[in-house]
């Protein structure tokens, strides 16, 4: 079980990085439009910082990958809650959340859950080494000829491949490792699933709380605003513990 951010396991099913090591069906991922999306974003260069956490920068880049992907997410659970599956209430209304706060806070908050957990992982040192990620990272490229995903390819090929396994996805792998070893500091003594994910939710918010964010840039994070941003991640946990009851 993985630490769920601000948009839960969609998220990072949607992060290219996670379909390698994700057992992932081809349905359940966005189509090879939504990835060129995202993968255009991230091809060039970061783009001027608009917000930082703690000190961490989000960039101009960071924001317009991340508002591909939060469609490309949206846009699943419009269609699943269709289906009307056993997750069909809670992804209506997700969907509804999101369409509510708009895509782009929404976009926003997760970064901004992002940074503050990289952030409180590093001060009590349970951020991963340069050497943890480079061993992660060639283990998944070793991996990646195997996933024989159409949109997978297309993310890789719009970056270029050389700058997605040497700048991209080891971003990916120091955020998910250093997500995971908090997450595990904080739950790891919770022994039923729902109330340790319950707990985490609890973690997220508490941690959000303390840090210090700061949208520097306000013309270039617009339309989302920094309330808006943290208005979305307050109503996710909300709507995330009262599912989980």
């Amino acid at each position: 079980m993985r630490p769920f951010a601000a948009l839960g396991v969609l998220t990072l099913l949607a992060l290219l990085g996670a379909l390698v090591a994700t057992h992932v069906t081809a349905d359940q991922r966005p189509d090879v439009a939504q990835l060129e999306r995202a993968g255009q974003a991230r091809a060039g260069d970061p783009g001027p910082v608009l917000a930082q956490v703690d000190g961490l920068p989000i960039t101009t880049a960071d924001l317009a990958e991340r508002i591909a992907i939060v469609q490309a997410n949206l846009d699943y659970m419009r269609q699943e809650a269709a289906t009307g599956g056993p997750q069909a209430d809670f992804l209506q209304e997700f969907a509804r959340l999101i369409e509510s706060a708009g895509v782009e806070n929404a976009a926003l908050g997760s970064l901004i859950v992002d940074r503050a957990l990289m952030a409180e992982a590093q001060r009590r040192g349970l951020a991963p080494t340069g050497d943890e990620v480079a061993r992660r990272v060639a283990q998944d490229r070793a991996l990646a000829p195997q996933v024989d995903d159409p949109r997978m390819a297309a993310y890789i090929a719009v970056i270029g491949e050389e700058r997605y396994w040497t700048v991209v996805y080891p971003a990916t792998v120091q955020q998910e490792l250093a997500a995971q070893r908090l997450w595990e500091a904080e739950t790891g003594a919770v022994a039923d699933p729902v109330e340790r994910q319950r707990a985490w939710t609890s973690v997220q918010a508490r941690i959000i709380g303390r840090a210090r964010v700061t949208l520097v840039r306000p013309d270039l994070a617009a339309p989302a605003t920094l309330e808006g941003a943290l208005a979305y991640l307050q109503r996710y946990w909300e709507l995330y513990s009262n599912a989980n009851r």
